[in-house]
């Protein structure tokens, strides 16, 4: 199915529901409510889904979402895993990462900054771009599974967190300080 610019209503809330196989083109997706949902095969090319929630364990996985806007996308803590996604373009400032997982996503040229993502939940996710004040945090032993070989990383943090399974950015711009002393 597509639908393409479209004004959906404002709030919805979807209940253990699965969308699947729909292409959403230039439209406002509104501030849908996502519990226990599962998404699959969704495309969303230029579209709103500021305020979008997800909750209760939400499943979206192979979903592409090109030029959208995910600004203030609230995740309950644990409750949303990303499977085999492809963000291109995306404006993702204040989307709460940090409560969601992410396996197997590609980020092409997103703009996120300032937050704080944990190292366990990206795995072998792939970044291309410029990273601007992102933290990446880990219990201390925690492999961080990333790929940043097409990345430019200012101001990116990596605490806690075991690199070793990391690709790192093939610009020789960057600096690996190892244990730096707490001040």
């Amino acid at each position: 199915m597509t639908v393409d610019n479209e004004i959906f209503t404002d709030i919805v809330r979807y209940e253990h529901k699965t969308i699947s196989e729909t292409t959403i083109t230039n439209s406002n997706v509104g501030s849908p409510i996502f519990w226990s949902c599962n998404l699959h095969h969704l495309v969303f090319n230029t579209c709103d889904l500021t305020n979008a929630r997800f909750f209760a364990g939400s499943t979206i996985d192979y979903c592409t979402f090109i030029r959208s806007d995910l600004r203030s996308v609230g995740i309950a803590r644990n409750e949303a895993v990303f499977t085999n996604f492809e963000f291109t373009a995306c404006d993702m400032r204040g989307m709460t990462l940090e409560n969601a997982t992410f396996i197997d996503c590609t980020f092409y040229k997103c703009r996120f900054s300032d937050r704080v993502l944990q190292a366990a939940n990206i795995v072998n996710c792939s970044f291309t771009g410029k990273l601007v004040d992102i933290t990446f945090e880990g219990d201390g032993q925690q492999k961080l599974i990333a790929n940043f070989e097409n990345c430019i990383l200012d101001g990116v943090r990596f605490v806690g967190c075991d690199l070793t399974q990391c690709i790192p950015p093939k610009s020789k711009n960057h600096l690996y300080v190892e244990q730096v002393p707490h001040v």
